[in-house]
Formats: structure tokens, C-alpha cells, sequence
């Protein structure tokens, strides 16, 4: 599930991120101001996802896409992140070493999340992101003044050096 947010209003911040900050630390300051916006919703979905194994819950992550699309600044996904190490040796002790899981991964966070014709649907991210969606949003832009402000001071001590 792909959801696509447009923040606008913001043009006193892009104004100072412009004036006070190259192009490559524009995107870091954006990037982890959407890492660190994302961890309410990230919180409750692990919170609220079926544990059986545990291992869904241990492979739930935020993490940046590199592949950028041509309008889009920075991108940032939450979910099952599929080569979870942790959570891969979790699932493999749960229904034991029967099958190699270091290929398949943890694969099952889309049937948990929709179900499937025998087994009901548990969602966990729609109902974070319906929680936490708008609160995100908001906070995304005091995230990003004080990243832009931490950002602004690294730059301004390196150029001392």
C-alpha cells in the first residue's frame, strides 16, 4: 500500500533550507526528518501486529528508498523489511529449519495485513497510519526546522576546521 503525501505550506522552510544548506545535506535534513516523523506510526504497528512468531513484529522498519521518482524528494517506506536477520532467525526457530528462510525472508506481512480467502485480515499499518497520518504530517515541519538548524551548525563547524 502506497500512500503519497504533498506537503505544502512549507515555503518558509524550503526559503532557509535553500539560503543555509548545499543540495546533498538538503535531502539528509529531509530524509531524517521523515525517519524521525515516522516512528509514532512505526510504534504502534509493531504494537498492534499479530505476534505468533514475532517475527513480523521484529522485521517492521522505516527505511529511505534511493530510487527517488522525478517530483519527489525523499521517500521513506514502513513495513516488513524482508531480509530482517533477527526476525528471519525468529521465524525459523518458531516453525523450525524445515525450509531454507534465508531466501524467502519474511514474506508475510501483506496476507496478515489483507487476509486471504481462508484466514481473516489483522490489519496493523492502515490502522497506525489512520492513527498517526495527520500527526505525522504536522510534526514533519518542526522536525525539519530543528534538523535544518542541527545540519546548519555541523556545516558551520566543518568549515571552521
Amino acid at each position: 500500500m502506497d500512500i503519497d503525501v504533498k506537503v505544502d505550506g512549507l515555503e518558509h522552510i524550503r526559503d532557509v533550507m535553500t539560503r543555509k544548506l548545499p543540495e546533498k545535506s538538503q535531502r539528509k535534513v529531509i530524509l531524517k526528518a521523515l525517519r524521525v516523523a515516522s516512528k509514532p506510526m512505526l510504534k504502534t504497528a509493531k504494537a498492534t501486529v499479530a505476534k505468533e512468531s514475532g517475527a513480523l513484529a521484529l522485521s517492521l522498519s522505516a527505511w529511505n528508498d534511493n530510487k527517488r521518482k522525478k517530483d519527489t524528494v525523499g521517500t521513506v517506506h514502513i513495513g516488513p523489511k524482508r531480509g530482517n536477520k533477527k526476525a528471519i532467525a525468529v521465524l525459523g526457530a518458531h516453525y523450525g529449519r524445515s525450509f531454507n528462510l534465508s531466501k524467502i525472508g519474511i514474506y508475510h506481512g501483506h496476507i496478515v495485513e489483507f487476509g486471504t480467502k481462508t484466514q481473516t485480515a489483522k490489519p496493523y499499518l492502515g490502522p497506525a497510519m489512520a492513527a498517526h497520518g495527520q500527526s505525522m504530517i504536522k510534526g514533519f515541519g518542526a522536525i525539519m526546522g530543528k534538523e535544518i538548524e542541527k545540519e546548519a551548525l555541523r556545516l558551520k563547524g566543518k568549515q571552521r576546521k
